[in-house]
């Protein structure tokens, strides 16, 4: 908003400059009568009048000072342009970036989450092979440090993927923050 609002003034600043350049044309008229006493309505001699008429002419030949400045006015508005645009396209990457994050923290989920499940059968299954005499002591320690290995790293998944969705919310401007420190969602994103 701050850098639309700077375009906003240097296209103002802009027109005020361009009008300063433009010619002026004034047209002045002027009247008067002579009265034998002062301030006297009756006595005043309305045939010996005086009137003038005249005309002022600016043609806007020798302006360089105001040509200076809309020069400068002009310069100023394309770089208030560019770094609208500038800010416009970090914006965009932002959000482009958060949404890969977001993607990529999601699928991670998901994959980690089914490496889980499989962790957890495996040990479930290989607990009653044990049970049955049918596997090692040795292998139920495995399948149960791969199963903590698979609890931690779903864990960790989960707390990136709402890492991953927060920084989303707050690119895009959803996310607001309140003053006490919490966070709550807009109306726009329910």
């Amino acid at each position: 908003a701050n850098s639309a609002d700077a375009v906003l003034d240097a296209q103002r600043k802009v027109r005020v400059a361009a009008d300063s350049l433009r010619a002026e044309a004034n047209l002045l008229g002027t009247a008067g009568a002579s009265s034998a006493k002062r301030a006297d309505r009756q006595t005043l001699d309305w045939l010996a009048e005086d009137y003038g008429v005249g005309l002022d002419l600016d043609l806007a030949l020798d302006r360089v000072p105001e040509q200076n400045v809309y020069r400068k006015a002009l310069i100023g508005l394309n770089q208030r342009q560019r770094e609208y645009e500038q800010a416009a396209d970090t914006v965009k990457l932002e959000v482009r970036q958060a949404h890969r994050n977001l993607t990529e923290a999601s699928d991670r989920h998901g994959v980690l989450s089914q490496a889980l499940e499989l962790a957890q059968q495996r040990f479930n299954k290989t607990f009653l092979l044990v049970q049955y005499g049918k596997a090692s002591s040795r292998r139920v320690l495995q399948a149960q440090r791969d199963l903590f290995d698979a609890q931690i790293d779903a864990a960790q998944a989960l707390v990136d993927y709402k890492i991953a969705t927060l920084s989303f919310y707050r690119d895009t401007g959803v996310l607001q923050v309140r003053p006490d420190g919490m966070w709550e969602l807009s109306d726009t994103a329910n």
